[in-house]
């Protein structure tokens, strides 16, 4: 019998690599059934499970891989297998590709002819993979095709997706000056370059699963960053929170001009402390979500609506309303739903706005001066 500390190693390849893919699959698993339509856009989380699914096929063949790589029998099956996950590798980084590029536009509904013209890469490797697939069967030329000329195929097909993905983002980030939208391509900066670390060690080392291991970091942090910075729903108001006004102004800021102003409505709920105090929180929750309907309703083109905390709200105008048309329908709208709700008590609020007509002024002192008009209103 061999005692060898060798033959004892290479009797505990095997049970480590599908344990370790075991866990992987769970981990992968568990964060699938934890991503609702409550940490972000709908296409933004459709684009995440795409690649988690990707990702558990990919991981999955791997650990069948494994578990027939010593059965010698079997070397039709484990070679077939070997060529599928060569070609889905390759779906994965078209994705992780997509995913990056809808990262970087917001998550745009339409397809633009970037997103089409890069399907390009996968199809060619598609392509290929069927080619080799159809060969190893019998069915596609006389003489076998060598196998390593696939790998090196689609190993510079999938480069190609993440030095694209590495370049836009980095692109965006250094062109960023917004704290906020930088610290978010930041992450995703992070997350293309784990699986590229990933995929030049397995170079090296090609029986352990340094692609499978460098992924999962991505998924875990990108999910992170979407539940951190893409929750951009009040829970108790159901519409915009701070987080999300915040992004919108820094993101349309620099658009601001003479012919194109921003404004800026802050608008505080008038005696909010009394109603809580004398007729319970749960009274003054219904109170704030009336004035939220009351401002979802009467939001029109050009304007976005947000509770920016407590009992403020901020209601952004880029569409050059009149204010005191817009203060007083909002005023009026309010006070209809107040009616129709059979509050005990007059729901009105008090509004404080300021104009922006250049870049120059910051974010900041246009809310301040707002802030200082609110105040005014409030002392009338």
């Amino acid at each position: 019998m061999n005692t060898s500390p060798q033959y004892y190693f290479d009797q505990a390849i095997e049970p480590f690599y599908i344990a370790f893919l075991a866990v992987c699959l769970v981990i992968s698993a568990q964060i699938y059934s934890r991503i609702y339509s409550s940490i972000g856009r709908e296409n933004e989380i459709k684009a995440l499970k795409r690649i988690i699914w990707v990702y558990v096929i990919y991981t999955a063949e791997n650990m069948l891989w494994v578990i027939l790589s010593f059965h010698t029998s079997l070397y039709k099956f484990i070679t077939f297998i070997e060529y599928t996950d060569s070609g889905v590798l390759a779906l994965f980084t078209y994705f992780w590709f997509l995913f990056a590029y809808s990262f970087l536009n917001d998550f745009s509904e339409k397809s633009t002819p970037v997103e089409i013209a890069t399907a390009l890469p996968f199809v060619t490797s598609a392509v290929i993979t069927v080619s080799y697939l159809l060969n190893f069967a019998g069915i596609l030329g006389r003489e076998r095709f060598d196998s390593d000329l696939l790998y090196i195929m689609n190993t510079l097909l999938d480069s190609v997706y993440l030095v694209l993905a590495f370049i836009l983002t980095l692109y965006r980030v250094l062109q960023e000056k917004y704290k906020t939208r930088r610290h978010h391509f930041l992450v995703l900066l992070r997350c293309i370059i784990y699986p590229a670390i990933g995929a030049g060690f397995s170079f090296f080392i090609s029986y352990v699963p340094y692609i499978i291991l460098s992924i999962l970091p991505s998924i875990i942090e990108i999910l992170i960053e979407m539940q951190n910075a893409n929750i951009y729903t009040d829970a108790l108001t159901q519409i915009n929170n701070r987080y999300r006004i915040n992004e919108y102004l820094e993101k349309h800021w620099e658009r601001c001009s003479e012919d194109h102003p921003m404004a800026i409505y802050m608008i505080d709920v008038d005696k909010f402390k009394k109603i809580n105090d004398t007729y319970g929180h749960l009274t003054g929750d219904k109170a704030l979500v009336a004035v939220a309907d009351a401002m979802r309703d009467f939001a029109t083109e050009g304007m976005i609506i947000g509770r920016f905390g407590g009992d403020e709200f901020i209601l952004l105008d880029s569409g050059n309303h009149d204010p005191e048309q817009l203060m007083q329908g909002l005023r009026k709208n309010i006070a209809d739903i107040s009616d129709q709700r059979g509050f005990p008590f007059r729901l009105t609020i008090s509004i404080g706005y300021a104009v922006c007509t250049s870049p120059e002024e910051t974010i900041a002192s246009v809310q301040d001066r707002a802030d200082r008009e609110l105040y005014i209103d409030k002392k009338r």
